[in-house]
């Protein structure tokens, strides 16, 4: 599995934080092992400036980043809004990020040789993005549009209803090209194998 891109941000796939949260053996996964090491990749990994993963929760996704030039762990939650005092689970989404932090250097300080990066002295923070005030459903359709439009420190696009709908849609899109790709391969797969048996049937007639 590579990483995919959205504006030149390598995203950390959902499998890896699965792994890291549920405490499996993420380091030695060959999919995660794949998405980071150079060989595998057509850029440098060294110079990146931004990583992201998308993280769902049972509150709602949320998105966080890791700024490699600034040390600042971004934990963006689509249901913090302005109008809130702090983030509802703050608490929670800190252990998840410094935990996801942790992880995050152990895979790069076993496959990259001096890391450029130290994974000391980083801090957090819980930006509020947006004066509108989303549900559980909406977040999976933010966390898509902040991934895109997320720069080193603010959203270059504001975080609005309108703009979330369209990225919910998109999403939903996506979603029903790739199970719609899913469906396409199994029936190719059962057409297989009803042809086999088929030819091996009317072998055995003769």
């Amino acid at each position: 599995m590579r990483p995919f891109f959205h504006s030149g941000k390598p995203c950390l796939c959902i499998l890896w934080h699965t792994l890291v949260l549920a405490e499996y053996d993420f380091l030695h996964t060959v999919s995660i092992q794949n998405q980071l090491v150079a060989d595998s990749l057509k850029y440098d990994l060294t110079l990146v400036e931004l990583f992201y993963t998308p993280v769902p929760r049972p509150e709602g996704w949320m998105a966080v980043f890791f700024n490699m030039l600034t040390r600042v762990i971004w934990v963006i939650d689509p249901l913090y809004h302005n109008k809130l005092a702090c983030p509802p689970t703050g608490q929670h989404d800190e252990i998840i990020a410094w935990k996801l932090h942790d992880a995050l250097f152990t895979c790069l300080n076993e496959f990259y040789a001096g890391w450029p990066t130290s994974k000391d002295n980083w801090t957090l923070k819980f930006p509020s993005m947006t004066d509108c005030i989303f549900s559980c459903a909406d977040t999976g359709g933010c966390v898509l549009l902040v991934a895109r439009h997320f720069g080193a420190h603010k959203l270059k696009m504001p975080l609005t209803k309108t703009q979330q709908e369209h990225s919910g849609a998109a999403q939903k899109r996506t979603v029903s090209v790739w199970l719609g790709s899913r469906e396409r391969a199994a029936a190719r797969r059962s057409g297989a194998t009803h042809a086999r048996q088929a030819a091996a049937s009317k072998a055995a007639a003769w």
